[in-house]
């Protein structure tokens, strides 16, 4: 089976933030509420995906925060689940989440929104028959 990868660094406009500030390389989450992350606005064929929010090991990180998977720019929700930040240094500084194309999908976005202190993020998404990765 082939796999397909989508490559984003953090400078790419593509991946949003409303309340992470944009430097070179790196979007840092300052400690206030708000979406820390979503897009990058992506088709998708039917299949199954894992997507995957890396984190930056380096920096500490505390707080509770949603993540979700959605298409048609939000209007459809594939998946969503809470994350902690004992989750997330248990699983390596990663949080992961697998979702199901049904059908071919528009404007799929990974958002992470919620009280959250992450100063730095590396994300990707990986589909366990076309790979696809977003990094930022």
């Amino acid at each position: 089976m082939s796999k397909m990868y989508y490559q984003f660094s953090p400078d790419n406009l593509n991946l949003k933030t409303a309340i992470g500030i944009r430097e070179p390389n790196v979007i840092r989450i300052p400690k206030v509420t708000g979406v820390a992350l979503y897009g990058p606005y992506i088709d998708l064929l039917p299949g199954r995906y894992e997507a995957v929010i890396r984190f930056d090991p380096g920096t500490p990180c505390g707080g509770r925060a949603m993540m979700d998977v959605c298409a048609t720019v939000g209007a459809e929700r594939l998946t969503s689940q809470s994350i902690t930040a004992e989750e997330i240094l248990a699983a390596g500084m990663s949080a992961r989440s697998e979702f199901s194309c049904p059908r071919p999908l528009h404007g799929v976005e990974v958002r992470l929104f919620g009280d959250w202190h992450i100063q730095r993020w590396h994300h990707r998404c990986r589909d366990q028959r076309r790979n696809l990765r977003f990094h930022s």
